[in-house]
């Protein structure tokens, strides 16, 4: 993930990055689980891919070359969600929280990731994660694994931080 949280619109926006491969037999069509988000760029291996669906519930993507078995690609999606309905929790001074409670958290069991990133949303799904959250400066980021860094963005009042499950 390399996403930047908002407050003011509570809202998500970056890039998430699968690495997957197919299993089996050749793939021309990858299905990622996606719920009310605003798909902006699909990109496999670093190449655009224009050939892609956003439905009610999924982003589909039809690949030009088959993906063949045992290969690994890097696919990213970049997207944006605005007060998704599940998986990721706002708590604002708009909603009546108080200053020191303002937070956003997310929550992806069951299958409520989908609401917040473009994903493979089942429970029995287990990966490695690296996560790049710019938030506004003094909020922390916090996640599985282990911290690898911190960095103040003076010139747009944020701060971003990195972490990694490996």
């Amino acid at each position: 993930f390399n996403i930047a949280i908002s407050f003011e619109e509570e809202s998500v926006r970056g890039t998430v990055t699968h690495t997957l491969s197919a299993t089996g037999k050749p793939l021309s069509e990858l299905v990622l689980d996606s719920t009310g988000l605003d798909i902006e760029a699909v990109a496999l291996e670093g190449k655009p891919v224009s050939d892609f669906e956003v439905t009610e519930d999924a982003l589909r993507i039809y690949l030009a070359k088959p993906l063949k078995p045992g290969r690994d690609v890097d696919l990213s999606v970049r997207y944006a969600g605005i007060r998704p309905k599940w998986g990721l929790y706002f708590k604002t001074e708009r909603m009546g929280f108080l200053p020191e409670e303002v937070q956003v958290w997310t929550q992806g069991e069951a299958e409520d990731s989908r609401y917040w990133f473009p994903c493979f949303d089942y429970p029995s799904e287990q990966a490695t994660s690296e996560m790049i959250v710019t938030v506004p400066e003094g909020y922390r980021a916090m996640s599985n694994g282990r911290q690898v860094s911190m960095t103040p963005n003076p010139a747009d009042g944020t701060t971003t931080w990195h972490w990694s499950l490996e």
